[in-house]
């Protein structure tokens, strides 16, 4: 009865898992130390036009060319190696980001009790929004810099 128990609270937290990494619908790639997709989440696929089961043990450096690739290769490495999250943010007409224009991309190893991290996340979040509203906000700044000038020398004409 209780080995029941065990494996049906185990298939529970595994469910729960799996709705947590699909509901996010930022990417979310799961790879081992050799760069193979372990695992990808839902909207991801969905971005690349790929059922979720057709990637899972490809090799990142199919999907993520040039530049991309290598960057990508080396946050994995590093992460994996020194056990800490790393990044790659977007910058604005950054060259060379293969699928993560408009994204920054974390890595977080998967750390084990036993040894080296031999698995790591990936998230390439959506940043382009944000882009946006940051152009929308500059060129508001701008507007209202304009209207506070053409209101001063309003003011000095008046004055004379």
């Amino acid at each position: 009865m209780d080995l029941a128990n065990s494996r049906e609270e185990i298939l529970r937290s595994r469910n729960t898992l799996q709705a947590l990494f699909d509901g996010i619908t930022d990417g979310l790639y799961i790879v081992d130390q050799d760069r193979a997709i372990v695992a990808v989440n839902q909207a991801e696929a969905q971005r690349l036009g790929v059922p979720p089961a057709d990637l899972q043990g490809r090799m990142c450096d199919e999907f993520f060319l040039g530049g991309a690739a290598a960057k990508l290769s080396a946050l994995v490495q590093v992460a994996l190696e020194n056990g800490q999250a790393q990044s790659w943010l977007n910058q604005a007409n950054a060259p060379d980001r293969g699928l993560f224009v408009d994204r920054d991309v974390h890595v977080y190893p998967i750390l084990s009790s036993t040894g080296p991290a031999k698995r790591a996340i990936i998230l390439a979040q959506d940043v382009s929004e944000m882009r946006q509203l940051q152009a929308s906000l500059f060129r508001s700044a701008n507007l209202a810099a304009v209207g506070q000038l053409a209101s001063s020398i309003a003011h000095e004409i008046n004055i004379l």
